[in-house]
């Protein structure tokens, strides 16, 4: 994502992800949407509202969470399951890897650029490196601190915050975040299945930060083989590509997919086996896009690959599923797959572009960031009330009664997913996640983004 206003906001650009892009004045508003790929703010914003719907989907139904399941398998037809419309539910899993793809596009298209048209981009390099780390890990430190605090807010106002089970005092629960937090944001430490006890979402941060590495270093290696053409360039990134994926690194498979995206880009790249096709590059690209938008709907996740295998359409492309995903995360591979297709085509499609590119769309991409990280926070200290309140009591049945249970009772009609009293919490949720993410990225969001430039100025850079 670029523009060629202000330089300021070039920095603010250029070293943003498709995750931690921060709210920014009106005015420069205007000319980012301008910009030739000011539509990936709206891609962005999409993806962090299936991540958030994805989350409270189960947190509201509990156990009766029947939307992970495929459309037929074994006599389940759920609305909410039916191919691509069910990314709005479950469609988390391949949200994750369109932000790394994102992320790989975006953080290398400004050094290409400087490669292109200066043939270096080492303080560019320098810089980014510097105020990555500080963009990264200063929002989810605040809200995760924040979490920590709501946890003791005194007379039971926040009741039901049970996970993590909250310290005797306040003053163990801040030395236990600060723990958690100094363990857990570690980019050098193996990922262990473990979530963050005050932040769900926070296990990308330190892959986000690991790929931003990645594609840094890939940037200077690149302004160094100057002997080796673009389109040269972009096959063997093809290539690197599928060898990390089918070794099982998806994520940083998905920054090198984004940074070959990027190179065909900026440097204007056609492919004949495209052009001199009898099908039109457009068909293709739309083909594409649905086809992505179908992988990203692979049922199973909490049932396992069995319910994709019974699932039909899927029990062919789930066997092909490489034997150390199946062992592991076999959902990654074919939602990361649609991932790469889905941002592939969106930068070819003109009538989704278009889309991405409206006024509530736009905002969604601005406050994204913020949205991933606090929207957790709203379901543990407040939705909770909201769903009692409404009548969704059984949803957590081991809670004692309170005076605010169904003061607002509305009958539950419709299907998983459609149901009555599921869109009205979930709106009422929603809105005040949206509130909170609006905040959290004027206070935790610009301010990484200034205090990461203070740090690289005080350096020089």
């Amino acid at each position: 994502m670029m523009s060629n206003a202000l330089t300021e906001e070039k920095e603010l650009i250029h070293d943003s992800d498709p995750i931690s892009e921060g709210l920014v004045p009106d005015v420069e508003n205007q000319q980012l949407a301008s910009r030739s790929t000011a539509y990936l703010d709206g891609l962005r914003g999409i993806a962090a509202l299936i991540v958030v719907l994805q989350h409270y989907t189960p947190y509201f139904y509990g156990e009766s969470d029947n939307l992970n399941h495929g459309f037929g398998e074994n006599g389940n037809y759920y609305l909410g399951s039916f191919p691509i419309f069910r990314l709005i539910y479950t469609g988390g899993h391949t949200a994750v890897p369109v932000f790394f793809v994102l992320s790989g596009y975006v953080l290398s298209r400004s050094p290409l650029r400087a490669i292109r048209d200066h043939g270096k981009c080492d303080s560019q390099l320098i810089s980014s490196v510097l105020k990555r780390p500080i963009r990264l890990y200063l929002p989810p430190m605040m809200s995760t601190l924040l979490y920590a605090i709501l946890m003791h807010v005194p007379f039971g106002t926040l009741r039901y915050v049970t996970w993590p089970e909250p310290k005797q005092s306040l003053a163990l629960e801040l030395v236990a975040w600060l723990s958690e937090f100094t363990w857990f944001f570690n980019p050098f430490r193996l990922m262990n299945g473990r979530w963050c006890y005050y932040g769900v979402v926070m296990w990308t941060m330190p892959v986000e930060l690991r790929g931003s590495m990645l594609i840094y270093a890939l940037a200077f290696v690149t302004s160094r083989m100057k002997f080796i053409s673009p389109k040269r360039l972009s096959y063997g990134f093809m290539v690197a590509t599928v060898l990390v994926f089918v070794v099982g690194h998806w994520a940083m498979a998905m920054f090198f997919a984004g940074m070959t995206m990027s190179i065909i880009d900026v440097y204007e790249l056609s492919y004949p086996f495209l052009h001199q096709s009898k099908v039109t590059p457009d068909v293709i690209y739309n083909a594409l896009l649905f086809l992505g938008l179908w992988l990203a709907g692979q049922p199973g996740f909490m049932g396992g690959p069995q319910w994709a295998l019974d699932t039909p359409g899927w029990h062919t492309v789930t066997m092909l599923t490489p034997a150390n995903y199946m062992a592991v995360e076999y959902i990654r591979f074919w939602t990361s797959m649609g991932a790469i297709m889905i941002v592939c085509s969106c930068r070819r499609i003109s009538w989704i572009q278009r889309f991405f590119v409206t006024r509530p769309l736009r905002y969604l991409g601005q406050v994204s960031f913020s949205l991933y990280l606090t929207h957790a926070l709203v379901y543990f200290t407040l939705s909770e009330t909201i769903h009692r309140m409404f009548g969704q009591i059984d949803a957590r049945p081991d809670e004692h009664p309170t005076w605010w249970d169904n003061r607002l009772w509305i009958p539950d009609i419709g299907p998983i997913g459609l149901s009555s009293r599921f869109l009205v919490c979930a709106f009422v949720s929603l809105s005040i996640c949206m509130s909170v993410a609006h905040m959290g990225t004027i206070y935790f969001d610009q301010t990484s983004v200034r205090a990461g430039k203070w740090f690289a100025k005080k350096l020089g850079y």
